[in-house]
Order: C-alpha cells, then sequence, then structure tokens
C-alpha cells in the first residue's frame, strides 16, 4: 500500500477589465489525494479524490462521483479503478483517465476523456466510469475500452473570463426575428450512446520505430449547438440546445529517435454519422524534440556564455497540426460550432524547457494560430525549494484578430503564482 498528497494553491493577476467577469484576482486551492492498496497479488485498488474551493464562480457543486455537471464540485473523485492482473492481461473497471497516441503536445487520437475547459489555459481531463483490458503481448499490445455512458467537457459559462461571445449569433438571429433575442445556453442533448474503443501499439514491428493504431466510436464531448427560437410574452429567447455529434475515428501514429533527435507523426480520420452536425476531417501532426546539453558545447567567451553557463541543458519540441476537410457540414444545417472544438486547424506549437538545476526550470511555450493570426505565449519559471514544496511564477499573453480565438481573449493576459506541497 502507497500514498501521495498535494496541495495545489494557484493564483493570478488580471490587469484588463473583462465583460464577463471583472475580478481582476483569481485564487483556487485544489487537495489531491493518492491512495493505492495491494488487495492481493493480482489485485489492486486506486482512489483518487480531490477538494476544491475558489473565490470566484468555478465550483458550485458540493460533491460528485460522476463528471456530468457543468461545473466543478468541491469534492470530486477523480479515480476509482480496481485493476485485476491474470497472466498477460489487466482488467481495469471504475473511474479512469486515459492517454492515448504518440506526441509531445498534442494527440489527434485523444478524445477518450471529456475536458474541463473553465481555464482553457489549464485544462484538465475528467474521469470516465469505463471498463478497460489490456493485453500485453510478445511483439504488441492491445488495449479494448468500453464507455457506457460519457459525460461531456466543460465549457465557460456566461459569468467566466472565457466564455466565447455569442454576438455573431444573436446578430445572424436579429435579422431574422427582428431583435435582439436574449441567448439561453442550459439546454443540451445528453449522451446516450456507448464508448467503444481499440488500441494497438508495437515497438517490434519495426526496428527503431514506436507504431500505435486506434479506432475510437464515441460522441463528441464538446458538441455543437442547435438554435431554437422560443417566444416569450415579453420578449423572445434564442436556446441554444448543445448536441453530441456521434463519430468514428481512426488514428496511426508513428515515432523514432534518430541520433539526438526524436520525431513523431499522426493521421487521424474523424467520420461524423450526422453531417448536419459536423464536418469529416483529416488532422495530421508532425513533431520532433532534441535536449542539447550546454557542456557538450564549447562557448566564445561573451556576456551571453556566460548566462548559458548556468545552463545545464535546453530541450526543444515542436509539433505543426493541420485539419484538411474531407466532408463539409451540409451548407444549410442549423448547428452552429460552441466555439471550442478543433481550435488548432492550421497551427504550430513550441516548448522550450531551460534546466538551471535539478531544482530550477524555465519553460516558454508558443501556439501559433495560422488561419486566424492569433496566438497564446507562455513564460513560467519554477523552483524546488525542498523535496516537498515547488513554487511557479509565470505570464500568459494572449493576441489576435478580435474574433479569434485568442485574441477574444486578450484582455485575460495574466500574472500568476502557483504553488505545490506534497506530503
Amino acid at each position: 500500500m502507497w500514498a501521495d498528497g498535494v496541495l495545489k494553491v494557484d493564483a493570478a493577476y488580471y490587469q484588463h477589465d473583462n465583460s464577463y467577469e471583472n475580478a481582476p484576482i483569481s485564487l483556487e486551492a485544489r487537495l489531491h489525494y493518492e491512495q493505492n492498496w495491494q488487495l492481493s497479488d493480482n489485485t489492486a485498488l486506486l482512489f483518487k479524490p480531490r477538494l476544491g474551493f475558489d473565490k470566484g464562480n468555478l465550483y458550485a457543486d458540493k460533491a460528485t462521483l460522476h463528471e456530468k455537471n457543468r461545473t466543478r464540485s468541491n469534492f470530486a473523485v477523480e479515480e476509482l479503478t480496481l485493476t485485476h492482473y491474470i497472466d498477460n492481461f489487466e482488467l481495469s473497471v471504475g473511474k479512469q483517465v486515459f492517454s492515448w497516441g504518440l506526441g509531445d503536445m498534442y494527440n489527434p487520437s485523444d478524445h477518450l476523456n471529456p475536458v474541463d475547459t473553465l481555464d482553457p489555459l489549464d485544462n484538465r481531463k475528467l474521469g470516465q466510469w469505463s471498463a478497460s483490458l489490456l493485453y500485453l503481448g510478445a511483439s504488441s499490445n492491445l488495449n479494448l475500452i468500453f464507455i457506457p455512458r460519457r459525460s461531456a467537457s466543460r465549457l465557460p459559462e456566461q459569468n467566466n473570463r472565457w466564455f466565447r461571445s455569442l454576438k455573431a449569433i444573436q446578430t445572424a438571429a436579429a435579422e431574422q426575428l427582428g431583435i435582439i433575442p436574449d441567448i439561453n445556453l442550459s439546454r443540451q442533448i445528453d449522451h446516450h450512446h456507448t464508448t467503444t474503443g481499440v488500441q494497438v501499439t508495437s515497438g517490434q514491428w519495426l526496428p527503431g520505430w514506436d507504431i500505435e493504431l486506434s479506432y475510437l466510436h464515441s460522441q463528441d464531448p464538446v458538441g455543437v449547438y442547435l438554435p431554437e427560437v422560443i417566444a416569450q410574452p415579453s420578449a423572445t429567447q434564442l436556446d441554444l440546445v448543445r448536441v453530441f455529434p456521434q463519430f468514428g475515428e481512426a488514428s496511426v501514429g508513428i515515432s523514432t529517435a534518430l541520433g539526438e533527435y526524436t520525431f513523431h507523426g499522426i493521421t487521424s480520420y474523424r467520420n461524423t454519422k450526422n453531417n448536419l452536425q459536423d464536418d469529416d476531417y483529416f488532422t495530421f501532426l508532425l513533431g520532433a524534440r532534441r535536449t542539447f546539453y550546454i557542456s557538450d558545447f564549447e562557448l566564445p567567451t561573451s556576456y551571453i556564455s556566460e548566462l548559458l553557463q548556468n545552463v545545464e541543458e535546453v530541450t526543444l519540441a515542436v509539433e505543426y497540426v493541420k485539419e484538411k476537410i474531407s466532408h463539409h457540414r451540409d451548407p444549410n444545417s442549423p448547428y452552429v460550432n460552441s466555439g471550442f472544438g478543433r481550435t488548432l486547424p492550421n497551427s504550430l506549437l513550441i516548448n522550450v524547457e531551460v534546466k538551471f538545476s535539478e531544482d530550477t526550470l524555465m519553460k516558454l511555450g508558443l501556439v501559433k494560430n495560422f488561419d486566424q493570426q492569433d496566438r497564446f505565449v507562455s513564460i513560467e519559471l519554477g523552483h524546488q525549494l525542498n523535496d516537498d514544496f515547488k513554487i511557479t511564477i509565470g505570464l500568459d499573453l494572449l493576441s489576435g484578430e478580435p474574433d479569434s480565438l485568442f485574441g477574444q481573449w486578450s484582455s485575460n493576459d495574466r500574472l500568476f503564482l502557483s504553488t505545490r506541497y506534497h506530503f
């Protein structure tokens, strides 16, 4: 039996006013605990509860076992999994978090878990009640996953500074109705269909290459909106009913190392069952990573070289993501996008980690969307004060055209402070 706990406290300061949430300071505290019991030689139980609070409106429900609420619960069980081992098989049943894909920063095939995007810059996967069967073979591994009823991703509400404007939808509706309607987002058609997935991985089929094949049949956790006009005695209301399209998604991923470099590529194809609701499309990803050890280089005497002498290593990761629509949504479709799905249609992702010592690390991140000409830049510096306590300070900067993803959040530039205490 082993256990681990961590207390996380995150604070952020927003310099600019925001039309949805005016509080300039956010504060969130989370207590995570992980307990693993070895019930027998072949059976283990994992229990990961979480307590959370904030000074804003991210938390509303007191407790939950199933991640179906629109807000975070003060108490939640993130994972609760019973695992039994039989020869080369591993059977896991309970609330689980999965990770598919060979990408460093983004994985087009990793759609088993919905995501909490109440803070889109700090996405968190939501555990799902499910069953997983893993077979560990001599040349390949096989993973089968079954989710009887998955939950939806959490999207920012209209009292959240990360809410995406519905002005374009209101304007289009006003042209038809003659008045600007009130918007209601409370209705949704819940997930009623099962999710099944199969993944095959191997490092033996091609010498020096890791290969992943996967197929997922599910419903999109982000969803789209179906507008419905509701006439009322004193006004007109536009209900945006959240609908979750069914899809099948096949993916192929490869990864290899060449000298000091690692390269990976992923291709996925999503076939939406009802093309009134969404497109069919391919996603292509190419990525590379290398770690540079400063001691391996002879640096000329200069001010910059003196600074670099304080650096142990630098790790650079780059990924390019491109989406190609093979079958567009029907042009007469009444459905509209939520703004939180498929946010990387033609994008470059860069992450640089500068290691000064075992205790001090600086990270620089960039997400650049070429089609919308918007960008997200992140800078953070973390220091491990002792074995149990870590502190991180950083800056998030967002910019772009007003109707773009990051440009719409340009008032959300923030300075943040995070602390982690392990016990």
